[in-house]
């Protein structure tokens, strides 16, 4: 099994914390497919949860329920944007 170490990112989000995004594999798309219930617009936080530490940190898809609109959306369009083949979360107009 593939060390889960490679960071692919770090970005920082508005309220000044530091996000990584983490390499994926597999097992990761897989559970986050599970944390999503059968919701396509649930994929891309669950993912981001799989896969993101904010400041070193681990974070569960529901924690991301309380964050700014502003940090939610920021994780899931890095997210997003660095796994194309998955339908991005809709972007306000």
């Amino acid at each position: 099994m593939e060390k889960e170490t490679e960071i692919l990112k770090t970005f920082k989000l508005p309220n000044g914390k530091t996000a990584t995004i983490r390499k994926a594999f597999g097992r990761d798309v897989r559970k986050a497919r599970v944390m999503a219930a059968g919701q396509p617009e649930m994929f891309t936080p669950a993912l981001a949860s799989v896969l993101m530490t904010i400041d070193g940190e681990p974070f569960a898809m529901e924690d991301m329920d309380d964050m700014e609109m502003s940090d939610y959306l920021a994780i899931e369009l890095e997210t997003a944007e660095l796994f194309p083949n998955f339908p991005p979360p809709p972007r306000s107009s």
